[in-house]
């Protein structure tokens, strides 16, 4: 059960929205734009576990219908982002670690394979790449806790988007969603993040050197030992 709401996250919530809404687009139908634009709030961290969500600030943020935010938190309930709770209302959900767990075995089966034989690798990903590395060590740097987490997403969004594939890249933008979740229950998440930080750079650089074969395997040890990592963070 998710516990009650965080009265500063849900007061918060209106003035997150505002801002948020200028980059709201409109790709494929209002439902999925409003699921897309909350999706990507939790990605990005401004939406977190515990925080409830009304239909009628969504609404009157976005300008869209009551009705078609309700349905997009149906997709959401079905992707395991938010939770309805009887006579409370939705609420972003909190994962369990079994939950943690089931999402890194997907991790470790999409993630290798993409940096492995993905056909998209090429001049403009080893770039995406290497930037999403540069952001996390200027990030690092400069003390930027959000920015290093950012950035470390961006990276893993990047690999999975050398498989060419937009149903995985869906699929990627719900897995990073809830990893946002998994590092807010954990709290102070800065030394986990730079840590893998080297290890994103290490991997790039022998993916770009043609070693694939040997960076997907060393990003499958990555991924392994986060989930080591977390189960003792959370245990």
């Amino acid at each position: 059960m998710n516990p009650r709401p965080d009265p500063a996250h849900t007061s918060g919530l209106i003035e997150q929205l505002e801002v948020a809404s200028t980059r709201f687009a409109q790709p494929r139908s209002a439902p999925e734009r409003v699921a897309d634009f909350l999706r990507e709030e939790i990605v990005q961290g401004r939406l977190v576990s515990g925080t409830q969500l009304t239909e009628e600030s969504i609404s009157g943020t976005l300008s869209v219908a009551r009705n078609t935010v309700r349905e997009a938190f149906t997709l959401l309930t079905g992707e395991r982002l938010v939770i309805r709770e009887a006579h409370r209302g939705v609420f972003v959900t909190r994962l369990s670690l079994p939950d943690i767990e089931d999402l890194y075995r997907m991790r470790r089966i999409i993630e290798p394979s993409a940096l492995r034989s993905g056909p998209e690798f090429g001049p403009s990903s080893i770039e995406s790449l290497q930037a999403a590395v540069r952001d996390g060590l200027s990030a690092r740097e400069s003390g930027d806790r959000h920015g290093v987490a950012s950035a470390n997403q961006s990276w893993h969004r990047v690999v999975v988007g050398l498989a060419g594939s937009k149903r995985l890249n869906h699929t990627m933008s719900g897995l990073l969603a809830e990893m946002r979740l998994i590092f807010a229950q954990m709290g102070n998440v800065e030394d986990f993040h730079i840590k893998y930080l080297v290890r994103n750079a290490e991997i790039t650089d022998r993916a770009i050197s043609g070693e694939r074969d040997e960076a997907a395997r060393g990003l499958d040890t990555y991924l392994e030992e986060a989930i080591a990592d977390i189960q003792e963070r959370l245990c």
